[in-house]
């Protein structure tokens, strides 16, 4: 029962290699041709890849967690505002029922 572990795994022509410009890998490998220096050299590869793939994504995170603070903050300023400028004008509808008809 001798199965063929065929995987996606780069090549050695660039930073990531074998990784084209929208992140896929084009090229598959059959892990069982590979000696085991070869294996751990592309696992090597890919684990590198996919750790700056994650800082990257970390930082968008993190980035994007900060406008949403911002903006919940200003959600909460205007949400604030609206409703003072509601109770002003209640208040003034309210003093101007109040006064007699002769004013």
């Amino acid at each position: 029962m001798d199965s063929v572990l065929v995987a996606h795994l780069p090549s050695v022509d660039s930073d990531f290699p074998g990784i084209n410009s929208i992140g896929q890998y084009p090229e598959t490998v059959s892990v069982a041709t590979m000696n085991s220096d070869s294996r751990i050299d592309h696992l090597e590869t890919v684990i590198m890849h996919l750790q700056k793939q994650v800082h990257e994504l970390d930082s968008v995170v993190l980035s994007q967690q900060r406008q949403i603070d911002l903006v919940q903050r200003e959600l909460m300023r205007l949400a604030i505002n609206s409703q003072t400028l509601q109770d002003s004008i209640y208040e003034r509808r309210s003093l101007e029922e109040e006064r007699p008809p002769h004013y």
